[in-house]
């Protein structure tokens, strides 16, 4: 289960918040206060100036009543006192919402697969383990503020150690895969090796550590873990402190509406991975293209990229100029978060889980997305259609593993049955929907 943070952890977000973030009585107050405290010097300066070339401005300025004097000061008192009251407000209002969110009533019926409920009580894992995921680590703080749960992609270091990952050796041996076999080409890929937060406050930044390798010895690597269980649990090195194992680092991430709804992707029967499923996130490899970027830069390029790619139809646009496309849909993303790493025990894989919304509802998400086609030319990374799945048909599919899901181009079409989902989805759904 995500780690709970203490009560004075809690009070000290929560006053942190109260300070930065302010409510709308503590703001006003705030403003007043501002706008009195630029006034008085300009006021003063203005009364010395009067007094230096018109004497009888003193005169005039004694006849004031004392009272007023003594009121006016008394008001800019009460109204200080109003702000300090309004942040004891704020800071129990945001200290009561920190309270950590109970996941086991979500996620009560979610079992974990067979070889995965092996993993963890081999290696005696006390973490959540839903589907084929099991949660490495996960940001202290997750409850009703969506938007400041997890760590915000502009504090997570991505650093690369220059190590070489090479394929897994074993007594025996699958095919190894070819260019012209494998048909595709052979980038460069990045395997998560270990990972670092402060032991001061988790919550503020995290380091990822990546080693090298490439697409072919992934695969070839994969192949071997996902045909032999007793190999995976061997050679995957679930504490991340220094895993050899050739994986491709993934980010997965759940997308949100304004309103609130979940945007889910039906995967094409050709995918290579659980064709047909139904997934309730978007995925994208950490790729050459992020690793190019300052250390402190590439995860926040790499989520941008992948939401160009697989939610907005930006790819092509994307890839002639990065900067442009994130420009053009940046305006529809009001925020994007890293919560949690998972291991895929199914195939050895470790991927981050993310989570955005977007600053547009449901409904406006088709003729946005066909707004941008138009003037672009351009269209997402095609794995699947979209469709759409609202927290009550979320949780339905937790606890039963039955639902039904709407196309998001054909709304007032039938709902689509849904069994079928991957393995380490319910997962970045049992998350998101106990937080809403």
């Amino acid at each position: 289960m995500p780690t709970k943070p203490s009560r004075l952890h809690r009070a000290k977000r929560a006053f942190a918040n109260a300070l930065d973030k302010p409510r709308l009585l503590a703001r006003i107050i705030s403003s007043i206060l501002r706008y009195a405290g630029k006034a008085l010097p300009y006021g003063a300066t203005i009364l010395a100036f009067a007094i230096l070339f018109r004497p009888e401005t003193l005169q005039r300025i004694q006849v004031l009543d004392e009272d007023a004097i003594v009121y006016g000061s008394l008001g800019l008192a009460l109204l200080a006192a109003l702000r300090v009251i309004a942040c004891l407000f704020d800071f129990l209002f945001y200290y009561i919402e920190s309270h950590p969110i109970d996941f086991a009533a979500t996620v009560a019926s979610s079992a974990p697969l067979e070889s995965t409920k092996r993993f963890v009580e081999a290696h005696h894992i006390d973490r959540l383990a839903i589907g084929s995921a099991i949660e490495v680590f996960c940001h202290p703080y997750l409850d009703k503020r969506l938007e400041d749960n997890g760590w915000d992609p502009s504090s997570i270091r991505i650093i690369d150690t220059k190590a070489r990952l090479s394929g897994i050796t074993v007594d025996a041996t699958l095919p190894v895969l070819t260019p012209s076999a494998s048909g595709s080409e052979n980038n460069p890929k990045y395997t998560l090796a270990k990972y670092e937060t402060p032991f001061t406050d988790a919550s503020e930044s995290l380091s990822l550590f990546v080693a090298r390798t490439d697409w072919h010895t992934v695969q070839n690597a994969r192949a071997l873990l996902s045909a032999d269980e007793t190999l995976r649990h061997k050679k995957v090195d679930f504490t991340l402190q220094n895993n050899q194992t050739p994986s491709s680092l993934c980010l997965h991430f759940v997308c949100l509406t304004r309103d609130n709804k979940f945007l889910a992707l039906r995967r094409n029967h050709a995918t290579a991975y659980y064709p047909n499923a139904l997934s309730i996130s978007f995925e994208e490899q950490f790729s050459h293209e992020d690793m190019i970027m300052g250390e402190d830069r590439r995860a926040e390029v790499w989520f941008q990229r992948s939401l160009c790619e697989e939610v907005f139809p930006a790819s092509g646009l994307y890839h002639a100029d990065p900067r442009a496309a994130w420009d053009a849909v940046s305006q529809y993303v009001e925020f994007k978060r890293i919560w949690s790493c998972i291991l895929e025990e199914d195939i050895g894989n470790f991927s981050l889980v993310g989570v955005c919304r977007l600053a547009l509802e449901s409904g406006e998400l088709v003729e946005t997305f066909r707004a941008l086609e138009l003037k672009y030319n351009c269209r997402r990374d095609d794995e699947g259609r979209l469709c759409i799945m609202d927290k009550a048909e979320v949780d339905a599919l937790l606890r039963t593993g039955h639902s039904t899901c709407r196309k998001l181009y054909f709304p007032a079409a039938d709902p689509e049955t849904v069994s079928a989902v991957h393995p380490t989805s319910l997962y970045r759904a049992s998350l998101v929907s106990a937080c809403l």
